[in-house]
């Protein structure tokens, strides 16, 4: 069942429980079970609903019992707790266990149900393995198994294949059972359309694992993609990052996201598969045909730090955006040059390829098998100059595998020349980002300064008084604390927690941005206005910080929507004024049919008819570069037009792929502020929000009404 599936699915239980449609039933798996089916403490005990007609059927109970449990085949018994009767109360579990019945007795079963029912309970059912049950011999794979609890060398595998799989759950239950007990551990996504596996088996068992996966229909014969060994004791010495702390096995909807209304034919004119041998001959130098395109089919996290000499980039943050930008990449190739893609193990490239022969019609695409795993590994063992430069991005903990000595990247925070990447030590950020060792050790691993400061302020709240903590976090997170009394707390308690770095700085609420240039942005605005906004009324203050963004990260084009007719609004005079100044040009769009910019600013005027949708048409021409830097509404009215503007506004083409939304939060109400902070949370997906705590009010409180600015970027800027 996919997650979809799976959603629906309970929203349908929820309304037949409503309804009294549905009778539940909690099913508790045998110690023994749990151990041999390795069964987490979650997955020990499940939760199954029956119709009510039918759940007295010993049959339909335990076909649904084998349906929330990977018993697979085996024989398996189900014992329920008889009713208690008058002479035999309710026992004390505590001390004695009731007397239990078998669920195939149905007389005892329905006076169960029966008891269940009066006293509002669940009926409780327990699932154990047949007594008589008699192990056949173990598969060749795990006899004289070697220890596997802990492996000094690891292998790294990955591998997929398109296949199909009818009952997506079963199948990982079947792969998790297969692979646990030759200690493998991994990240492995099962759909209807495959399986994708990344995956750490200890060496001494490959061959083993080879074996077993072999056994396995659906997967014989699947290519099994060898990544360089890890040894244990580099990850105890803290020289790298264990891959995997465990083995998952999970369901998923597609086994690469592709975010596709129509899945294609992944398995037939998927493009032609080059080994790594052919790929090195024709990806440049003399083999290479005239015209050659290659992509890079990979996210630009990942062409930042490696890519193959003379790769064009598809710039994606996600895998979803690659459609769009294949046809910006190849608007003027022809169909019949020569395109050559790759990805990292090469189940990208099966997918870009399928769009380019089924979708764009493009004649003589290749793509590389095994990716720059499989190449890399061919480069080494052939002795050839690898023409993949830099590092290899994986999808472990290991972050990357170096290819060649040649570093493409910069840190992001000093610009020296630097390719490791690392996820923000602070948690409420955990961006992924490039940083210097020198940089780590001044950001204490954080991407900005003001994840440092949010980060110490978190270790300093968890080391607080139960009492302090909470008042702490209430005052953060835009709670009362008023009643709290702080003034009766002790005084050392009192002095800790005005040392609170965020106490003495504001940031990003309710957590930073998942960019590492914008967070660095925000550290430069954030300075700017401590040092020039002490004197600043609350729209003083805002007018002020959208200038400072706009200087600080070189805007060019700016774009202000205001509700009210151009010269109407001081505020949105200040604010155009303000983004002059700050080098952009501005374009102001007022309602109300005024086209006329009596404002005295600098802005180039045009105007919109009070329709959200006509905001774009009216302010798209007049962007220099077709797309503006800093789009600011102003002088809007309440939460839902506000709203209605970001909905519109928030469109490719209108607000640049690094651009900033700006949304202040002056003069809204708290439910008003909240409401529109859902609308933008319910776009999570491909946007990112942050609120700038300026302008007094709550906006240093997440931005629930009063102040502050509402910032929104794309996702991946």
């Amino acid at each position: 069942m996919t997650p979809a599936e799976r959603r629906a699915r309970n929203l349908a239980v929820f309304e037949a429980l409503k309804n009294s449609e549905l009778s539940p039933i909690r099913v508790f798996a045998s110690p023994e079970l749990r151990s041999r089916l390795r069964l987490s403490g979650n997955e020990k005990r499940q939760r199954i609903f029956l119709p009510r007609d039918t759940r007295q059927d010993p049959e339909v109970i335990m076909a649904a019992v084998r349906e929330a449990f990977p018993v697979g085949d085996l024989p398996v018994e189900l014992w329920a707790y008889a009713a208690p009767s008058e002479q035999q109360p309710t026992p004390d579990v505590r001390t004695e266990l009731p007397k239990r019945v078998p669920v195939t007795d149905t007389n005892q079963l329905a006076a169960s149900f029966a008891w269940a029912d009066a006293a509002g309970l669940d009926l409780n059912v327990y699932l154990e393995l047949d007594p008589a049950y008699r192990d056949p011999d173990p598969p060749a794979w795990l006899v004289n198994l070697p220890d596997v609890s802990a492996p000094r060398e690891w292998q790294m595998i990955s591998f997929y294949r398109f296949v199909d799989v009818p009952d997506p759950a079963a199948f990982a239950a079947l792969l998790t059972a297969l692979w646990r007990p030759l200690g493998a551990r991994g990240r492995v996504y099962v759909a209807r359309e495959g399986v994708n596996a990344q995956m750490a088996v200890p060496v001494d068992v490959v061959e083993r694992f080879e074996v077993a996966t072999a056994s396995v229909a659906r997967l014989a014969g699947v290519y099994l993609n060898k990544d360089s060994v890890r040894r244990s004791a580099d990850v105890e010495d803290g020289d790298e990052a264990m891959p995997f702390d465990a083995l998952h096995v999970r369901v998923r909807d597609q086994i690469v996201a592709d975010g596709l209304a129509t899945p294609l034919d992944w398995r037939t004119r998927i493009g032609a598969a080059l080994s790594p041998a052919e790929w090195h001959a024709r990806v440049a130098g003399p083999g290479a045909a005239p015209g050659t395109v290659v992509l890079d089919c990979r996210n630009d996290y990942e062409t930042d730090v490696g890519a193959f000499e003379a790769a064009r980039p598809l710039g994606t943050a996600f895998f979803r955006q690659s459609w769009d930008a294949l046809r910006d990449a190849l608007v003027d190739v022809p169909t019949d040059a020569p395109i050559l893609t790759y990805c990292t193990g090469g189940i990208r490239c099966v997918k870009v390829a399928a769009y380019l022969e089924q979708e764009l019609g493009y004649t003589n695409v290749a793509r590389l098998e095994g990716g720059i795993v499989s190449y890399a590994r061919y480069a080494r063992a052939a002795g050839v100059a690898s023409r993949f430069r830099g590092k290899n991005y994986v999808f472990d903990g290991r972050m990357a595998e170096r290819i060649t000595e040649d570093v493409l990247a910069a840190c992001h925070q000093c610009g020296a020349p630097c390719d490791d990447q690392r996820n923000c030590a602070n948690d409420r950020c955990h961006t992924r980002f490039i940083q210097c060792p020198q940089c780590a050790q001044r950001y204490q691993s954080c991407c900005s300064n003001g994840c440092v400061q949010q980060r110490a302020y978190e270790a300093g709240l968890a080391s607080l008084s139960p009492r302090v903590g909470a008042l702490a976090a209430a005052e953060e997170h835009g709670g009362d604390a008023s009643e709290a009394q702080p003034d009766a707390l002790p005084q050392q308690q009192q002095r800790r927690r005005r040392r609170s770095p965020l106490a003495l700085q504001p940031w990003l609420q309710p957590q930073p941005f998942q960019s590492a240039p914008l967070n660095l942005l925000f550290d430069r605005v954030i300075e700017a206005h401590r040092d020039g906004a002490d004197d600043d009324s609350g729209d003083d203050e805002i007018v002020a910080a959208l200038g400072d963004v706009a200087r600080l990260g070189g805007a060019k084009d700016a774009l202000v929507v205001s509700a009210a007719a151009a010269g109407s609004s001081s505020s949105v005079q200040a604010v155009c004024e303000a983004l002059s100044g700050a080098g952009a040009a501005v374009t102001l769009c007022a309602a109300l049919g005024s086209g006329d910019d009596s404002s005295g600013s600098s802005a180039t005027a045009a105007a919109w008819d009070g329709d959200a949708g006509s905001v774009v048409a009216a302010a798209a021409p007049h962007a220099h570069t077709g797309s503006y830097d800093l789009i600011v509404v102003s002088g809007a009215g309440d939460g839902a037009e506000r709203g209605e503007l970001y909905a519109a506004l928030m469109v490719e083409g209108v607000l640049s792929r690094r651009g900033l939304l700006a949304l202040p939060l002056t003069g809204l109400s708290a439910e008003d502020a909240r409401a529109l902070r859902r609308r933008v949370d319910a776009d999570k997906s491909r946007v990112m929000a942050a609120t700038l705590p300026v302008g007094g009010g709550d906006g240093g409180n997440g931005g629930d009404g009063g102040g502050g600015i509402l910032f929104v970027g794309w996702k991946g800027a």
